[in-house]
């Protein structure tokens, strides 16, 4: 589901994304790095990335969407930000896409957010100890 909905969202924020959202991504980037610095998991931070890509975007029908698939992916999104060297990677998947939409290069911001959820997969299905599997088809990549 998120591979449908959020390179879109991603594309359309590059084209559409106000200074505000901008400064607004770039706030919740530092508020994610200063909790990772702390040993702790930023699933608010990386919530509110996401949703504010989804606000830049312009769209309120879709914004209303994102709503309620940040809802039902609520604990795959907190397992995916476990693990060593998981959260660091997931804000350099965030700093990429923003690098995009600051940019205002809708194709490279479409690009980073499907390589960041395919990263997300990939922890998320993963056979390592304590990784749950399950078929892609059925996919709730979180982060």
């Amino acid at each position: 589901m998120r591979k449908m909905l959020e390179p879109p969202l991603a594309r359309a924020a590059a084209l559409r994304a106000s200074d505000e959202d901008l400064t607004s991504l770039e706030a919740i980037l530092e508020r994610q790095a200063e909790r990772i610095r702390a040993g702790e998991i930023a699933i608010a931070e990386d919530n509110a990335f996401h949703y504010r890509i989804a606000t830049a975007a312009k769209n309120q029908v879709v914004l209303r969407v994102m709503d309620v698939v940040m809802e039902l992916l609520q604990d795959s999104r907190a397992r995916s930000l476990q693990g060593p060297g998981r959260a660091e990677k997931s804000l350099g998947g965030h700093r990429r896409i923003l690098s995009a939409i600051r940019d205002r290069d809708p194709d490279a911001a479409a690009e980073a957010v499907r390589r960041h959820i395919e990263e997300i997969e990939q922890v998320l299905f993963s056979r390592g100890p304590g990784a749950r599997g399950g078929a892609r088809a059925t996919s709730t990549a979180g982060a």
